[in-house]
């Protein structure tokens, strides 16, 4: 398992992708940047929370998705599966590892977002930059990250089990995405994956109450990944 992940790192030195996702997350900063002198409110706390919310609804889902697909389905794209199918290796480990890379990037690209929100933070003077709070908001940047990898995770086993190109993922992230934003102001908000995932970094201003149902988020990610597991293990079995 461990040459497998070394492998597929030594892969993605020679592609430009994460290059790309590096610049969709600055692009994203820049634009929540753009309407902060549109309100009253100066923290650091806000650059933090409309970041983190632009990016669950419009940038994660997309980036994260082009990223797993890309890495689980370049054998296809590059027509080297040929050659890997006749390999003795176990084509289960073989997705596991490509998922474990894929979570890898994540958290680096959660980082990433986090430290262009800092950076926009000191540069506009924003108030309530504390060490307490730099630590938390990394915190909630690199959890969120996980979270919604879990939850678009369905869309990347349901990529690898039909063998479609990781622009079929896009379009279906981006309508996952823009549901996610009209799901979170009903009462589906704490059962549809993405949106639970708010709950599980307890979104939210400090002086703000949000009632959420922690149960019912860590309950609905928790089984996104079970099923997401299920169909990825389906595949493993049907290219025996």
């Amino acid at each position: 398992m461990k040459n497998m992940i070394a492998v597929e790192f030594m892969k993605l030195k020679r592609c430009k992708i994460i290059y790309i996702c590096i610049l969709g997350f600055l692009l994203a900063s820049l634009v929540v940047l753009a309407t902060y002198y549109g309100w009253n409110d100066n923290t650091a706390e806000w650059l933090v929370n409309q970041t983190l919310w632009f990016n669950l609804f419009f940038i994660c889902p997309v980036i994260f998705s082009l990223v797993g697909s890309y890495i689980v389905n370049r054998e296809y794209k590059d027509d080297t599966i040929k050659s890997l199918l006749i390999v003795p290796i176990d084509k289960n480990k073989l997705m596991i590892s490509k998922l474990w890379v894929t979570v890898f990037i994540i958290i680096i690209l959660s980082a990433v977002s986090f430290s262009f929100t800092i950076i926009s933070s000191i540069l506009v003077g924003a108030r309530g930059l504390t060490i307490i709070f730099f630590i938390a908001s990394l915190f909630k940047y690199l959890l969120m990250g996980i979270a919604c990898f879990i939850s678009i995770l369905p869309i990347l086993a349901l990529v690898i089990l039909i063998n479609k190109g990781y622009w079929f993922s896009l379009i279906i992230s981006m309508i996952y995405g823009f549901v996610g934003i009209f799901a979170a102001n009903t009462s589906l908000a704490d059962i549809y994956p993405l949106t639970a995932t708010l709950g599980i970094i307890n979104y939210g201003f400090a002086d703000e109450i949000i009632q959420y149902d922690y149960l019912s988020c860590y309950t609905s990610i928790i089984i996104t990944l079970i099923v997401s597991l299920v169909i990825i293990k389906r595949f493993s079995k049907y290219t025996k």
